[in-house]
């Protein structure tokens, strides 16, 4: 990074848990309970709305599979990136695509890096910018 991208970067990304506990250790998982747990996905609807995200990476295919549906399937932005994939309403008329990817966790049992998923990342906000959620199909919730 040159300069004063350093800060730009920052200053536009947002971490978050989806799980709303803290589990003992690093390698536990978390049960079907916190998974499907009504409060989270209250409190994820409340971060895109007061965040407004264009695109969310959610670096748990697990947790991906248990999030609420989406707004908009979009299966073109799917195929484009090679990764589940679809768009939540954030507020005002906007969207963030989210993008389903694995844990970093499980990277070496794949024998996968870093630049392995910088291909996903690169192509999920690159289809975040340029996609609208209205070419997508609603999808049936």
């Amino acid at each position: 990074m040159q300069g004063s991208e350093g800060p730009a970067i920052w200053n536009s990304v947002a971490f978050y848990n989806y799980i709303r506990h803290l589990l003992p250790e690093p390698s536990t998982q978390p049960t079907p309970e916190m998974l499907s747990e009504p409060g989270a996905a209250l409190a994820f609807r409340e971060v895109l709305a007061n965040l407004k995200p264009g695109c969310v990476l959610v670096f748990s295919a697990r947790v991906f599979g248990c999030m609420p549906p989406y707004n908009c399937s979009d299966p073109v932005a799917k195929e484009q990136i090679g990764r589940p994939a679809g768009w939540y309403e954030t507020a005002d008329g906007q969207y963030a695509l989210a993008v389903g990817l694995t844990h970093p966790s499980a990277w070496s049992r794949r024998q996968q890096d870093a630049r392995y998923w910088h291909r996903f990342v690169i192509r999920s906000i690159a289809c975040a910018r340029r996609e609208t959620p209205l070419a997508a199909k609603p999808s049936v919730a």
